[in-house]
């Protein structure tokens, strides 16, 4: 996989590394949906990772703040692309971790895991208790206070963040065989057109988002 360095003016955008080229332009979108969809995974993926890493560079005891940001961002980021949604077609653990034993059970455990770290009502993860203050006997008032404390368990150890890494890791080799089979099949059909028509396509742009 080649990293790109990007610079965006207005909508347009600017790829270092081809300064032999005539022009880069954009696949119209019955060619590049697959491929764009394999990219915005392979990007919350790779963020996964990086998350992760950081968080294994982390003293947890030190930095709990820091260390469970990463580490939801970290879940969150990863099992954003499987399960459901209307946008874009999501990843199968099962396609993807076919050929890793094991790989599908430790997915599940962390899926569950990030579902009792999303739900915002009270769960074993995330509770509140409610208690009062009472005041001596020879006091006026008999209750000094009421008083609410609430907490979150977050099951984090770097054992965890390693198994996580892991299956990111494998996760992104899925990923990245599916973007060279999507690839060489545009490679195929648009060297068969002419220099023309190649550049009569829009120019590599983002959409401008709608308000």
């Amino acid at each position: 996989m080649k990293r790109l360095t990007v610079t965006q003016r207005g909508t347009r955008l600017l790829l270092a590394g081809y300064p032999a080229s005539a022009a880069i332009r954009k696949l119209p979108d019955a060619d590049a949906k697959e491929l764009r969809v394999l990219a915005l995974h392979q990007a919350e993926v790779n963020f996964c990772c990086e998350a992760l890493k950081q968080f294994l560079e982390l003293d947890l005891e030190k930095q709990p703040i820091v260390a469970r940001s990463l580490w939801l961002a970290a879940l969150e980021s990863y099992y954003r692309c499987f399960g459901t949604d209307k946008a874009r077609t999501l990843l199968s653990p099962k396609k993807v971790l076919k050929p890793f034993p094991g790989a599908q059970e430790v997915f599940e455990m962390y899926m569950k895991l990030h579902e009792q770290h999303r739900v915002p009502l009270e769960n074993p993860y995330v509770q509140a208790v409610i208690g009062i203050v009472i005041n001596p006997a020879k006091e006026e008032k008999s209750i000094a206070d009421v008083v609410s404390v609430s907490g979150t368990a977050l099951v984090i150890e770097k054992k965890h963040a390693k198994q996580l890494l892991q299956l990111a890791t494998v996760t992104l080799a899925r990923i990245e065989e599916q973007r060279q089979l999507f690839r060489e099949a545009i490679l195929k059909k648009f060297t068969a057109k002419d220099h023309k028509s190649l550049l009569a396509l829009d120019e590599l742009s983002f959409p401008t988002p709608a308000v």
